[in-house]
């Protein structure tokens, strides 16, 4: 359902964008399905994005745009971040978007010209 996974920062929030594949209607898709941002590092937490559980902000239109604190994480600013996002349409298995290896990065400090996005 998804064609592509971006994500960035800035100097609060781990911030995620969500493309959807070609004839895919996103917010139908989002009436049957949990999407959870579950990371390995600094802690294990999982922190469901969408619906979204208090303190995590959401939009969709022809995207999902998410932005999820890092104090949710446990993350301070040089930590290393490492997660995946859990995919669950309701009565199914949970599929994690990369399927291999966890994504990664690391909180920046308060210079708001070091932050970069990555795809």
């Amino acid at each position: 359902i998804l064609s592509d996974l971006w994500f960035g920062c800035d100097e609060k929030r781990l911030l995620l964008r969500l493309d959807f594949r070609a004839g895919v209607n996103p917010k139908a898709v989002l009436n049957n399905i949990e999407i959870r941002l579950v990371s390995s590092r600094p802690q294990a937490r999982s922190i469901r994005l969408f619906p979204p559980e208090p303190g995590v902000k959401t939009a969709v239109e022809d995207i999902l745009e998410a932005g999820c604190p890092y104090d949710m994480l446990g993350a301070a600013p040089g930590a290393d971040v490492e997660f995946v996002l859990e995919l669950r349409i309701r009565g199914g298995k949970p599929s994690n978007v990369p399927s291999l290896m966890p994504l990664q990065l690391q909180v920046p400090g308060k210079d708001p010209h070091k932050i970069n996005w990555q795809v």
